[in-house]
């Protein structure tokens, strides 16, 4: 199994937006097709946003390629 994925943090002092935002991508990849395995690489890109201190955080994402295709 190959599993790399890299992210970077947003602060609200750095960009002159709104609260913070953390945005992710990953790459998965198997090697073998055991259960649960697909030797179909998948992509996935992730985001989180929390615009202010007293609101809940709010969660992105998407995923393409691998046994399920696209979610």
């Amino acid at each position: 199994m190959l599993r790399i994925g890299i992210s970077h943090y947003f602060l609200s002092e750095e960009t002159n937006n709104v609260g913070s935002l953390l945005l992710a991508v990953d790459f998965y990849q198997d090697f073998n097709d055991m259960p649960g395995n697909s030797k179909k690489p998948r992509f996935s890109l992730g985001m989180e946003w929390k615009p202010m201190e007293w609101v809940p955080y709010l969660r992105l994402g998407i995923s393409v390629g691998g046994e399920s295709g696209f979610s």
